[in-house]
């Protein structure tokens, strides 16, 4: 089983696709907000909890694990939080000031529909993202529209995760530079 799920792993490689993410629901910078994804493929759809992270799994490991499918800015970008949760949560986002933008991942234990919400006193929905599976056979990133960080109103200090009952997660948010 372990052999085959190195293989289902390293198949991620193979299929490099760009996943939808949602734009922002309001834009703290005024700019365009494009939103990020390195996508990886398994060579088949996860089932049940027999996910290519599975056992549960954050990013961050995956991502020691087979550094050359990391994304590029979370070898340069500043972790900021790595999470583990299930059902609806919210984390506290510290020291997202120190960068431009935020990159999040979201990885499930089982396939299963998403909302993730970054926000702060001022603005609840700094920025928010959905879909249908946040747990495979893709790693979707998404990436906030840059802040002004002499503005505290534009930086987000939560985000907010929300699955179905059931579902466990690691939220993995890390202070990049760009989009």
């Amino acid at each position: 089983m372990k052999k085959r799920k190195a293989l289902s792993a390293i198949s991620l490689v193979a299929a490099l696709t760009l996943a939808g993410c949602s734009a922002p629901s309001q834009e703290p910078s005024g700019e365009a907000a494009p939103s990020s994804s390195s996508s990886l493929t398994t060579s088949a759809p996860a089932t049940g909890r027999d996910s290519a992270f599975s056992p549960l799994t954050s990013v961050v490991d995956f991502w020691k694990k087979y550094p050359e499918i990391a994304d590029a800015r979370s070898k340069t970008g500043m972790l900021l939080i790595n999470e583990k949760g299930t059902r609806t949560e919210k984390f506290v986002l510290s020291d997202a000031e120190a960068k431009e933008s935020v990159m999040v991942v979201l990885i499930c234990d089982s396939e299963s529909n998403y909302k993730v919400t970054l926000g702060n006193g001022a603005n609840p929905k700094l920025a928010e993202t959905s879909g249908g599976s946040c747990g495979g056979p893709m790693i979707n990133t998404y990436t906030t529209a840059p802040h002004d960080s002499s503005k505290s109103n534009t930086v987000p200090d939560f985000i907010q995760v929300e699955v179905p009952s059931g579902v466990n997660f690691y939220v993995t948010a890390f202070g990049v530079d760009g989009t």
